[in-house]
């Protein structure tokens, strides 16, 4: 019997999922782009499947990772299409 804390193994098809959404950033964006750059290199690290995942798919949606509700009420007229 294993003591203490069991690290689970990240679920394959999450990250067939995430893979598949850097590769169509890539084609979108271009491998250099700096928001997915930023996405790729903190996945993992501090940033988990969930998240990582979700602003994939709001950069690919969108080509942002910013929901028009995360901006300043002062920047939204000004940036988000309404």
């Amino acid at each position: 019997m294993k003591r203490g804390a069991e690290i689970v193994p990240l679920d394959d098809a999450i990250k067939s999922e995430i893979r598949g959404q850097i590769a169509i950033a890539r084609t979108k964006f271009g491998p250099r782009d700096f928001t997915l750059l930023c996405i790729e290199r903190t996945w993992g690290n501090t940033l988990d499947d969930r998240k990582a995942l979700d602003m994939l798919r709001s950069l690919n949606r969108t080509g942002s990772i910013y929901k028009k509700d995360d901006l300043p009420s002062r920047l939204t007229s000004q940036y988000v299409p309404h």
